[in-house]
């Protein structure tokens, strides 16, 4: 009924349940006549005419369970194209993804951060207001966005940060969203500016006070 099914691995599994009599529990893809296939569950166990088979088609989710990974790639390949921060964490700060981005200023790569909290990675300070506003995400479901100044890789820089909530599929905030972008470039232009305007004030004042100087000592 199934010519070649002893070269399968499949088989093998059947054999070892025939001789050892241990239970298994195996995934196995078919294939029929056609070139069509279809995924089943096995569940072997011995029985005292020989083994019991029951088989559950989980075509459909196998199906579900490749689109859901390729969805996931093709995310997981939008974000480590940004150029930003972008990274998920639990309540206690512990991070569960994080692009290229973070970990390159972290001085690595992301598998050398994940499972470890803000406050292994940042100092005590950065760290506790970090997970101050996002235990506040998490309890309030409320997104949070502003600027923050923080050390990172040996360096004070400026990121204007936004934590949003994730749900799970019964509508609870299960973690946090963390999306950063590096604006130290514009804050230290926005400062030169300010400080320029401040000279350029300062400047016109005296100015001004030279030429009411010059106008009240005027000959008459």
């Amino acid at each position: 009924m199934y010519p070649g099914i002893e070269n399968s691995e499949m088989f093998g599994f059947l054999r070892q349940c025939m001789e050892k009599r241990t239970p298994k529990r195996i995934e196995n893809q078919f294939v029929y006549p056609d070139g069509s296939s279809g995924w089943f569950e096995l569940s072997i166990q011995p029985a005292p005419q020989g083994i019991f088979i029951l088989s559950t088609d989980i075509t459909e989710r196998k199906k579900a369970e490749e689109a859901l990974y390729a969805s996931q790639e093709h995310y997981r390949g939008l974000l480590e194209s940004l150029d930003s921060i972008v990274a998920t964490v639990d309540a206690e700060g512990r991070f569960l993804y994080m692009n290229e981005v973070v970990a390159r200023q972290l001085g690595g790569i992301p598998d050398q951060f994940i499972s470890k909290t803000v406050l292994e990675l940042f100092s005590e300070q950065d760290a506790q207001q970090q997970l101050e506003r996002i235990q506040r995400v998490i309890a309030t479901d409320q997104p949070y966005s502003g600027q923050s100044e923080l050390t990172i890789g040996g360096q004070r820089r400026w990121y204007q940060n936004t934590i949003q909530p994730i749900h799970d599929e019964r509508g609870r905030v299960m973690h946090a969203l963390l999306y950063s972008s590096d604006i130290t470039e514009l804050k230290l232009i926005q400062d030169e500016l300010q400080e320029l305007n401040h000279t350029l004030e300062r400047r016109v004042q005296e100015r001004t006070a030279e030429v009411q100087d010059l106008y009240d000592n005027a000959p008459a």
